[in-house]
């Protein structure tokens, strides 16, 4: 029999920049950072992630590749892009990446659910203001970046209610992958559907009724997964 050793895999250490690449894009996916606002500078960065500035600039680079940010001449940190194509280019984009997304939604079924009933068990008082502040947010939002960031918002609002911090990332990750999606959809609808199945969450747990959060919540991800297939004409064949 082969000993255990000769089958292991060998380790694979992403470089310090990658680190950082991933750290900067999500906040830039989860809408912490909107378009047309500026990152910190880049000692900022570097101080706030002990990395050298060798190796935030060479993270910027990659970001810049991405289309994500443009350098920023003179003082302040390079300027967060919107997206670089159209309502139709977006719908193509999110076509092409259509198992992804689908995986995402089954994810999201997976997780958020149960992060409803545990944060209806869990919630306090700031926790509540925390998801109406955010719901609100949504409805007053003026762009597709505003909606974003409401919307994560009240999403890790729930996971952070829920006190389980896998879940919380688990949420967060879910989270950062929808950037693609809300750029391909139209801002009125997300507002609308968006804010009545938070709305329904919400309710749910205020009155700490952990079943309910839970249906209310699926039936929210079921919801947003119809709107995304409408946006790209339905599921694609085969």
């Amino acid at each position: 029999m082969e000993p255990p050793s000769s089958r292991l895999v060998p380790l694979t250490v992403p470089a310090a920049y990658e680190h950082v690449v991933q750290r900067i894009r999500r906040m830039i996916t989860l809408g912490e950072v909107l378009p047309d606002e500026h990152l910190p500078t880049e000692r900022a960065l570097a101080e706030s992630l002990q990395v050298s500035r060798v190796t935030v600039r060479e993270a910027l680079r990659i970001l810049q590749g991405e289309r994500l940010i443009e350098p920023r001449r003179g003082p302040g940190g390079a300027r967060v892009l919107g997206p670089a194509h159209d309502l139709a280019e977006s719908r193509h984009r999110l076509r092409a990446a259509y198992d992804q997304m689908r995986e995402n939604h089954e994810f999201r079924l997976a997780v958020e659910p149960m992060t409803a009933f545990l944060a209806a068990g869990r919630r306090d008082a700031d926790d509540i203001n925390r998801m109406k502040d955010a719901n609100e947010r949504i409805r007053l939002s003026r762009s597709v970046g505003e909606f974003r960031q409401a919307d994560s918002a009240f999403h890790l609002g729930v996971a952070a209610a829920a006190r389980n911090a896998r879940l919380s990332q688990a949420v967060e990750d879910a989270r950062s992958a929808l950037f693609v999606v809300h750029d391909a959809q139209e801002h009125s609808v997300l507002q609308e559907t968006s804010g009545a199945g938070h709305d329904a969450v919400i309710e749910a747990i205020v009155a700490r009724d952990a079943e309910q959060a839970m249906r209310a919540m699926d039936e929210h991800i079921r919801t947003a997964w119809q709107e995304i297939l409408a946006a790209i004409g339905g599921e694609p064949p085969g």
